[in-house]
């Protein structure tokens, strides 16, 4: 039992204050009001810690017009007290104390939250549909640079993920120089520079005219009935250039059919939405070990040299449309495996458990 060192009083929650009690202070408020009387002239220092009060540094303005003498450290360790007095009356347990590698984890647990909302927020904006092939999930459109320059903008401004979405909002969304893609259109886009929905089902090249034969197309897209001559390919391929050379042709010639290969062993369609388009498929790691694979090199034609030397595993990989691959590595569960397809808070549920199982591993 406390009391006060003055008066003599019992110390109890009404004539002890939180202030008192966070520094074990045995006053009772009115010795406290009678002291507080007699130094008067004695209030630049904090009134706990005895450290000189400078405005805007460990004081603010608001702390001195409403008279309250001490630090900013000295509030923070007040306020920490009150809190944690009700957290014990409620009968709430005692937060956690994370090591480092539970601390890091937690950041980027609330990165990737803060990431999920800016993005929600800006394909909300920019009108929730692909330009392309009106798709309206999502959770598979993302933001497209319309002139091909999003790697000079990234290496200029140094904006990417969330901070990027940021910079999106802070223009107030701008249409000129952006669009709302699905991440299939996007990625075709990307990788070969025109989107498998813009050919047709002509016997001509859908972009140059030329009548097609066997001899100016590669096999890939005779077998998948892609209406595109082999310059073409060349042309929107390599986007710094216009020359198609010979090493080119030959290149691109060998890459594609072994992507033939590759597509056609592992089922030809989408193992997750069951899409054919080829321009659209990739290898997916099933366990997301994909990061160790490319440590070791293997990536693009020598990651597909090695799946055709080793038999075509598929223990470890599956053929994924870019869209599922996508919504899987970034949300750790394809869309078509949800049962409420459109939920952002459902998402935001497998964040935090995917999370929450990693910081309690950590901590073993």
């Amino acid at each position: 039992m406390s009391q006060c060192g003055e008066c003599g009083v019992e110390l109890i929650d009404k004539n002890w204050s939180f202030a008192k009690q966070a520094f074990d202070i045995k006053t009772c408020k009115k010795c406290n009001n009678i002291s507080a009387q007699l130094n008067k002239t004695n209030t630049n220092n904090c009134i706990y810690c005895n450290y000189l009060l400078i405005i805007g540094n460990n004081w603010s303005e608001s702390s001195k017009k409403s008279r309250r003498f001490y630090c900013k450290f000295c509030e923070n360790k007040i306020t920490r007290y009150r809190l944690n007095k009700k957290r014990r009356a409620l009968g709430i347990p005692k937060q956690k104390v994370f090591n480092t590698k539970q601390r890091l984890l937690s950041r980027q647990m609330r990165s990737k939250l803060n990431s999920l909302n800016e993005r929600y927020k800006c394909i909300k904006a920019y009108g929730n549909e692909c330009n392309c092939c009106k798709n309206n999930v999502w959770q598979f459109l993302s933001i497209d640079h319309i002139y091909n320059d999003g790697a000079s903008e990234r290496a200029q401004f140094k904006i990417r993920g969330t901070t990027f979405y940021k910079y999106l909002r802070k223009l107030g969304y701008p249409t000129v120089n952006y669009q709302l893609l699905c991440t299939n259109c996007n990625s075709a886009k990307g990788y070969h520079g025109f989107c498998p929905h813009q050919l047709n089902t002509l016997n001509d090249c859908s972009f140059c005219g030329v009548a097609l034969t066997d001899y100016n197309c590669f096999e890939f897209n005779i077998e998948f009935n892609h209406s595109i001559c082999a310059d073409c390919v060349l042309m929107f391929s390599r986007r710094n250039s216009n020359s198609v050379s010979r090493y080119r042709y030959k290149s691109k010639r060998t890459h594609l059919n072994l992507k033939m290969e590759v597509i056609k062993n592992y089922g030809g369609k989408c193992s997750c939405c069951g899409e054919i388009e080829p321009y659209f498929l990739g290898i997916d790691h099933i366990y997301n070990n994909g990061a160790q694979d490319r440590k070791k090199g293997l990536r693009g034609a020598l990651f597909y040299r090695w799946l055709a030397q080793h038999n075509f595993p598929s223990d470890d990989y599956q053929l994924l449309c870019f869209n599922c691959n996508s919504c899987k590595g970034t949300y750790g569960q394809c869309h078509h495996q949800l049962k409420d397809k459109h939920s952002l808070y459902e998402y935001q549920l497998i964040i935090r458990d995917i999370y929450e199982n990693r910081i309690n591993n950590a901590a073993l």
